[in-house]
Protein backbone atom coordinates (compact mmCIF):
# COMPACT_ATOMS: atom_id res chain seq x y z
CA UNK A 1 0.00 0.00 0.00
CA UNK A 2 2.86 2.43 0.69
CA UNK A 3 4.42 1.87 -2.71
CA UNK A 4 1.26 2.99 -4.49
CA UNK A 5 1.09 6.21 -2.49
CA UNK A 6 4.79 6.82 -3.00
CA UNK A 7 4.60 6.43 -6.80
CA UNK A 8 1.49 8.63 -6.88
CA UNK A 9 3.38 11.26 -4.89
CA UNK A 10 6.23 11.27 -7.41
CA UNK A 11 3.81 11.76 -10.31
CA UNK A 12 2.14 14.66 -8.53
CA UNK A 13 5.50 16.25 -7.76
CA UNK A 14 6.70 15.92 -11.35
CA UNK A 15 3.48 17.45 -12.67
CA UNK A 16 3.73 20.30 -10.17
CA UNK A 17 7.31 21.00 -11.30
CA UNK A 18 6.19 21.44 -14.91
CA UNK A 19 3.56 23.97 -13.86
CA UNK A 20 6.30 26.21 -12.47
CA UNK A 21 8.31 28.30 -14.97
CA UNK A 22 11.38 28.28 -12.71
CA UNK A 23 12.48 25.06 -14.45
CA UNK A 24 13.33 27.18 -17.52
CA UNK A 25 14.73 30.26 -15.79
CA UNK A 26 18.33 29.01 -15.69
CA UNK A 27 18.33 28.87 -19.51
CA UNK A 28 16.28 32.02 -20.07
CA UNK A 29 17.55 34.45 -17.46
CA UNK A 30 16.31 37.51 -19.36
CA UNK A 31 12.75 36.25 -20.04
CA UNK A 32 9.98 37.91 -18.03
CA UNK A 33 7.96 34.88 -16.93
CA UNK A 34 5.35 37.06 -15.23
CA UNK A 35 4.03 38.04 -18.68
CA UNK A 36 2.32 35.12 -20.41
CA UNK A 37 -0.76 34.25 -22.41
CA UNK A 38 -0.51 30.58 -21.39
CA UNK A 39 -3.41 29.18 -19.40
CA UNK A 40 -1.05 26.65 -17.83
CA UNK A 41 2.69 26.00 -17.93
CA UNK A 42 1.72 22.41 -18.77
CA UNK A 43 1.16 23.68 -22.35
CA UNK A 44 4.96 23.89 -22.75
CA UNK A 45 6.78 20.59 -23.27
CA UNK A 46 10.42 19.78 -23.81
CA UNK A 47 11.42 19.03 -27.39
CA UNK A 48 14.40 17.07 -26.06
CA UNK A 49 17.07 19.73 -26.68
CA UNK A 50 18.18 22.87 -24.89
CA UNK A 51 18.32 26.48 -25.98
CA UNK A 52 20.33 26.88 -29.21
CA UNK A 53 21.24 23.17 -29.31
CA UNK A 54 19.76 23.37 -32.81
CA UNK A 55 21.66 26.34 -34.23
CA UNK A 56 19.64 28.84 -36.23
CA UNK A 57 21.33 30.15 -39.37
CA UNK A 58 21.93 33.87 -39.63
CA UNK A 59 22.22 35.80 -42.89
CA UNK A 60 22.95 32.94 -45.27
CA UNK A 61 24.75 33.50 -48.54
CA UNK A 62 22.47 32.86 -51.49
CA UNK A 63 23.82 31.19 -54.60
CA UNK A 64 22.29 30.80 -58.03
CA UNK A 65 20.05 27.77 -58.54
CA UNK A 66 22.34 26.53 -61.31
CA UNK A 67 25.23 26.47 -58.79
CA UNK A 68 23.22 25.02 -55.90
CA UNK A 69 22.97 21.46 -57.19
CA UNK A 70 19.41 21.08 -55.92
CA UNK A 71 17.56 18.18 -57.59
CA UNK A 72 14.22 19.14 -59.16
CA UNK A 73 12.43 16.75 -56.77
CA UNK A 74 14.01 18.11 -53.58
CA UNK A 75 11.53 19.82 -51.25
CA UNK A 76 12.30 23.46 -50.50
CA UNK A 77 10.67 26.38 -48.77
CA UNK A 78 10.38 29.04 -51.45
CA UNK A 79 10.29 32.77 -50.80
CA UNK A 80 9.11 34.74 -53.80
CA UNK A 81 8.75 38.52 -53.68
CA UNK A 82 7.89 40.63 -56.73
CA UNK A 83 11.15 42.62 -56.74
CA UNK A 84 13.53 39.82 -55.77
CA UNK A 85 14.92 36.68 -57.37
CA UNK A 86 13.10 33.78 -55.67
CA UNK A 87 14.95 32.08 -52.82
CA UNK A 88 14.87 28.40 -51.93
CA UNK A 89 15.62 26.96 -48.50
CA UNK A 90 16.06 23.18 -48.86
CA UNK A 91 14.32 21.11 -46.19
CA UNK A 92 17.49 19.03 -45.79
CA UNK A 93 19.06 22.14 -44.18
CA UNK A 94 15.92 23.44 -42.49
CA UNK A 95 15.44 20.10 -40.71
CA UNK A 96 18.84 20.57 -39.03
CA UNK A 97 18.61 24.29 -38.33
CA UNK A 98 14.84 25.00 -38.17
CA UNK A 99 15.31 28.80 -38.34
CA UNK A 100 17.04 31.08 -40.84
CA UNK A 101 17.29 34.80 -40.02
CA UNK A 102 17.80 36.52 -43.35
CA UNK A 103 17.24 39.67 -45.41
CA UNK A 104 15.51 40.21 -48.74
CA UNK A 105 16.88 43.57 -49.81
CA UNK A 106 16.27 45.68 -46.71
CA UNK A 107 13.45 43.50 -45.33
CA UNK A 108 14.48 41.28 -42.42
CA UNK A 109 12.62 37.97 -42.30
CA UNK A 110 12.86 34.53 -40.75
CA UNK A 111 12.16 31.22 -42.44
CA UNK A 112 10.98 28.79 -39.79
CA UNK A 113 10.43 25.05 -40.20
CA UNK A 114 9.16 22.68 -37.50
CA UNK A 115 10.16 19.14 -38.52
CA UNK A 116 7.90 17.63 -35.86
CA UNK A 117 4.72 19.07 -37.35
CA UNK A 118 6.09 19.51 -40.91
CA UNK A 119 5.08 23.18 -41.01
CA UNK A 120 6.98 26.10 -42.51
CA UNK A 121 6.28 29.81 -42.38
CA UNK A 122 8.08 33.06 -43.17
CA UNK A 123 7.83 36.10 -40.87
CA UNK A 124 8.88 39.72 -41.24
CA UNK A 125 11.23 40.25 -38.25
CA UNK A 126 10.08 43.83 -37.55
CA UNK A 127 8.23 43.86 -34.23
CA UNK A 128 7.28 47.17 -32.61
CA UNK A 129 10.01 49.08 -34.44
CA UNK A 130 12.74 46.58 -33.61
CA UNK A 131 14.36 43.88 -35.78
CA UNK A 132 14.40 40.57 -33.94
CA UNK A 133 16.66 37.55 -34.48
CA UNK A 134 15.13 34.20 -33.59
CA UNK A 135 16.67 31.10 -32.04
CA UNK A 136 15.54 27.57 -31.32
CA UNK A 137 14.67 27.14 -27.67
CA UNK A 138 13.91 23.42 -27.61
CA UNK A 139 10.34 23.66 -26.28
CA UNK A 140 7.02 22.76 -27.87
CA UNK A 141 3.41 23.86 -27.51
CA UNK A 142 0.78 21.59 -29.02
CA UNK A 143 3.63 19.72 -30.78
CA UNK A 144 4.64 22.96 -32.50
CA UNK A 145 7.96 24.73 -32.14
CA UNK A 146 8.32 27.50 -29.60
CA UNK A 147 11.16 29.84 -30.51
CA UNK A 148 12.64 32.86 -28.75
CA UNK A 149 14.04 36.15 -29.93
CA UNK A 150 17.56 37.16 -28.97
CA UNK A 151 16.68 40.79 -28.28
CA UNK A 152 13.77 40.61 -25.78
CA UNK A 153 13.98 36.86 -24.97
CA UNK A 154 10.25 36.57 -25.58
CA UNK A 155 8.95 33.08 -26.42
CA UNK A 156 7.03 32.86 -29.71
CA UNK A 157 4.73 30.14 -30.98
CA UNK A 158 5.76 29.33 -34.53
CA UNK A 159 2.38 28.44 -36.06
CA UNK A 160 0.74 31.75 -35.10
CA UNK A 161 3.76 34.07 -34.81
CA UNK A 162 2.66 35.43 -31.45
CA UNK A 163 4.62 36.06 -28.29
CA UNK A 164 3.39 33.74 -25.54
CA UNK A 165 5.88 34.39 -22.71
CA UNK A 166 7.92 37.52 -21.99
CA UNK A 167 7.87 41.11 -23.18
Amino acid sequence: MRLIFYVFGIILSATAAFTDPRIWQYEFLETDFSKTSLESWLEIRSGGVGKDSIPALDYVEMIAVADANIPATEPVIKLELAWLIPRAYPLRYMTWHEIVNDYAGDIPFSVIFCPLCNFAIVFDRHVQGQVLDFGVMGQLRNSDMVMYDRQTFTWWEQAVGQGIVGN
